[in-house]
């Protein structure tokens, strides 16, 4: 099914119907005819008057964005696409849900469950190293250990998966997002080498030694996940999300500021342990959400997209 749409800044702009024919039916036009065209059009976007493959709009002329709105809109014409539901409305017309819109969002859900499973995994092996010897490794052998630098390359690599095929309206937050985290990833690589090559240390257990080292890559990255958080809360009310969005800075900041250092027992592995805990429900229940609900509205991407072109 074809759409024409309008993509215009004049949304209360009213053109009465073309005066085509003698001045004679123009002047016999009544106001009271004038007056229900006014009111009908005043909640419109623009009513505009087609005239040789353009429309006229208040005294300019605009071009027609014409948009496909079928299954296939988000991909080549040459690489069909399963229809599994649809249509739907949208702001900008009909869309229809397709197997490629469901492999984006499990993608997008599958990344996020990873970062998930690598802050539950330290944050569960740091407790168990955290006791009296019980493991052979103590707690700073443990985080000195290859295991832990893997889990938090792990956690980076689920999230450039979910920055990727998450779908949010606005471009701008999706793409200072992406440069956050991509951001995060070029100064973590470089602070592995310079650490390995100056002390034959690895990152994260330099990072725990070094509070200030949150500049160098890891808060960066926290700072991205942080905007997946504050948009999940944003777009569903979900209530761990929200505490998420607010735990996240707090731990990092924290750390960088030395409060955990600085504080008695174990309060900065007792707040990770509150952060894995709620990221763990955030995650079960991404997973039996609804797809259309992270897929959002497919008709705002797909003018987005044209009007790119």
């Amino acid at each position: 099914m074809t759409f024409n749409f309008v993509y215009s800044s004049f949304s209360r702009t009213v053109l009465l119907p073309s005066t085509h024919g003698s001045k004679t039916c123009c002047r016999q036009a009544s106001r009271q005819f004038e007056m229900r065209a006014l009111l009908r059009a005043r909640n419109s976007r623009c009513v505009q008057q087609r005239r040789q493959g353009r429309r006229r709009c208040n005294g300019g002329m605009e071009r027609c964005w014409r948009l496909s709105l079928s299954p296939n809109s988000f991909k080549s014409s040459q690489n069909e696409d399963k229809v599994l539901g649809g249509p739907y409305a949208g702001a900008f017309g009909e869309w229809f849900l397709t197997e490629a819109d469901v492999r984006e969002v499990r993608a997008y859900r599958a990344g996020m469950a990873l970062v998930t499973l690598a802050a539950v995994t330290a944050v569960g092996a740091a407790w168990l190293t955290s006791g009296n010897g019980e493991l052979p490794l103590d707690l700073a052998q443990f985080r000195s250990t290859a295991f832990v630098e893997a889990l938090y390359w792990s956690g980076v690599a689920g999230l450039g998966i979910a920055l990727h095929y998450i779908h949010i309206y606005l471009k701008p937050l999706h793409r200072a997002l992406q440069y956050l985290l991509g951001f995060g990833i070029l100064t973590s690589a470089l602070s592995e080498w310079m650490v390995w090559t100056n002390t034959h240390d690895l990152y994260v257990h330099w990072l725990i030694q070094h509070p200030v080292g949150v500049l160098t890559g890891a808060g960066w990255v926290a700072a991205a996940l942080t905007g997946v958080f504050f948009k999940e809360a944003f777009c569903f009310r979900r209530a761990e999300a929200s505490v998420l969005a607010m735990l996240v800075p707090v731990l990092v900041g924290g750390h960088f500021l030395g409060w955990w250092s600085t504080a008695s027992g174990n309060s900065g592995l007792a707040l990770s342990t509150v952060v894995a805990i709620f990221m763990t429900v955030f995650s079960l229940r991404k997973f039996v959400q609804n797809i259309r609900d992270d897929l959002g509205d497919k008709s705002v991407f797909i003018f987005q997209r044209h009007r790119r072109l």
